[in-house]
């Protein structure tokens, strides 16, 4: 293997993989010899990207109907084919502790190939608090007529285990062998746990039949917006301190998602009460809206908390609210990808959203898991990029637009089935389970899911 400039090992995939093609022309790749475990680290998520100019014309134009897209011309139009790897190493970023026990395994494979296609039982619990529609007006924004965001930050969730509702009904009898209660942000990140790159950690606890999911610490990667956790470069391309760019990102993503969130309720259009005011404990904010949903799969109960971020249309007598989500692609500066979203967002939006839908393919496919377990059939994006480059704080809007619930589905290929199979699949596992503490971490390194019990009281839990 040969040495770059600054002495760094150059990585040519040709040397330990070789190619070979695959089902609808597609090409896919096997290692040809054995290989260290850094190298190995390095490819985990090596994806190959291969279209004739046909094909990409076709897709492109099936799901944008995009006019303005160019057909490639010259020698390499008919086959192109680009090797290209995440730039991320999140080795030890999660680790078990010494202390604990591992129970439960499930391969990339396995979750891949999980589906549940059984009968789902669903029902709204309670919808508590005051929303605003949606300020129509933020549709209109456009590069050349910035809208600087409101000052607004990311708050975290009231506690999971102190949550009024849940220890309601958590006192209540079911018919299920599990009953799972959990943040919709929370079961989002286990459903499509398969699309992350980076490794993140939830916590299990369980009592009886009821088992609580939340967070460890405050910024985790688990419920926090992210920018370009999927996005991939060449595989020979210089990765420094991407892992750090990316954590940083974790908290101004999420800011902005707030503010941009703020600025949706910002219209002059009445507040229309959902429910009660309900008192949360770490929240100040009584008139929060909150939707409490109950979603059986087979002998799985869950039990979900969600945020609503706004109305889509204002509040009709007898009628069940038709509760939107709020979220950004954020063109934040980075080391790997340099894009101007005011030309792309005037000239071709439709390729942009490709492109950030590629790019940002785990946190999509979160807001639409969140958007299926809340019943919502409307999503608002926002382009967002910083004020000034070298301010953290203040954002502006460039853009916004909506998108239906089915067709965010369609755009990032998630299968309900594919969902609620996660969910399925991973909760099943803990009906047997013994009570206690219990880790599910997504592996530092590999597509696999692990979960481990507390054997001794040795981690202190923010929650209790």
């Amino acid at each position: 293997m040969q040495q770059t400039a600054s002495g760094d090992p150059e990585l040519d995939v040709n040397e330990f993989i070789t190619f070979f093609k695959g089902s609808s022309h597609n090409y896919g790749y096997i290692y040809t010899t054995e290989i260290s475990e850094d190298l190995y680290r390095q490819v985990t998520y090596h994806s190959i990207y291969s279209f004739t100019a046909p094909q990409l014309t076709f897709r492109l134009r099936q799901t944008f109907d995009d006019r303005n897209y160019v057909e490639p011309k010259g020698p390499g139009a008919k086959r192109r084919t680009i090797a290209t790897a995440s730039p991320y190493d999140f080795h030890g970023l999660v680790e078990p502790n010494v202390d604990w026990q591992q129970i439960h395994t499930i391969e990339g494979a396995a979750l891949n190939d999980a589906t549940f296609n059984g009968k789902i039982t669903e029902e709204d619990i309670k919808f508590t608090g005051r929303a605003k529609v949606f300020n129509n007006s933020l549709l209109s924004t456009r590069p050349h007529k910035k809208r600087a965001l409101p000052e607004a930050n990311y708050k975290e969730e009231s506690p999971i285990l102190e949550d009024p509702v849940f220890k309601e009904i958590a006192q209540e009898k079911t018919k299920a062998n599990i009953r799972v209660f959990a943040s919709a942000k929370a079961l989002a990140a286990i459903s499509v746990v398969n699309r992350s790159v980076c490794p993140f950690e939830l916590i299990f606890k369980k009592d009886g039949i009821n088992l609580w999911v939340y967070q460890r610490t405050e910024e985790s990667p688990a419920i926090f917006e992210s920018s370009f956790e999927t996005i991939t470069i060449p595989v020979n391309q210089r990765r420094d301190d991407t892992r750090e760019e990316f954590l940083r990102n974790l908290v101004e993503a999420s800011n902005i998602a707030a503010q941009f969130q703020a600025a949706a309720n910002s219209g002059d259009g009445p507040t229309f009460t959902l429910g009660d005011d309900l008192e949360h404990p770490g929240d100040d904010d009584d008139s929060k809206p909150y939707l409490y949903r109950r979603l059986v799969l087979d002998n799985v109960e869950f039990i979900i908390r969600a945020e609503i971020d706004c109305l889509r249309d204002p509040l009709q007598p007898g009628e069940r609210p038709s509760i939107a989500i709020c979220r950004t692609f954020n063109n934040l500066p980075t080391s790997l990808r340099q894009v101007s979203y005011a030309t792309d967002l005037e000239k071709a939006r439709s390729s942009l959203l490709l492109a950030e839908v590629k790019d940002n393919s785990n946190i999509f496919a979160k807001w639409v898991a969140i958007g299926r377990f809340m019943d919502c059939q409307q999503i608002f994006l926002g382009f967002v990029e910083r004020k000034v480059s070298t301010n953290k704080q203040q954002h502006v809007l460039l853009a916004s637009e909506r998108q239906a619930y089915g067709r965010g589905a369609s755009i990032i290929t998630l299968p309900e089935a594919s969902m609620m199979g996660q969910i399925y699949q991973v909760f099943q596992k803990m009906i047997a389970s013994d009570d206690g503490i219990y880790h599910f971490q997504r592996d530092s390194t590999h597509r696999v899911v692990k979960i481990f019990k507390e054997v001794k009281d040795k981690v202190k839990l923010d929650e209790e």
